[in-house]
């Protein structure tokens, strides 16, 4: 997701990478989760929910989490839609 800005076919875990490279990455995943913090508790739920950030272990589809929330799926989009402009906004200086 967002942190996967630098190579986004590369997975963290199973490639390794230069120490710029994890440098960034890390500054990356933290500042994604401080502005996680700024969003509605719906809307950080929602993304957490749909890219399988903490406290969810893997992702979830749209109707998963409408039927998990008792919401329609066009509403869960509404809300991600909503959300994912929000952390564009905030994270726009952090382009790698």
């Amino acid at each position: 997701w967002l942190c996967w800005r630098l190579h986004p076919t590369r997975h963290p875990d199973t490639v390794s990478y230069t120490p710029e490279e994890t440098a960034i990455y890390h500054l990356q995943k933290q500042y994604l989760y401080e502005n996680l913090g700024k969003l509605d508790t719906l809307e950080k739920q929602i993304i957490c929910m749909l890219y399988g950030l903490n406290p969810y272990k893997s992702p979830y589809s749209l109707a998963e989490i409408g039927k998990a929330l008792g919401e329609s799926k066009q509403y869960i989009h509404y809300i991600k839609q909503r959300a994912l402009e929000k952390l564009k906004d905030n994270m726009s200086g952090l382009a790698a």
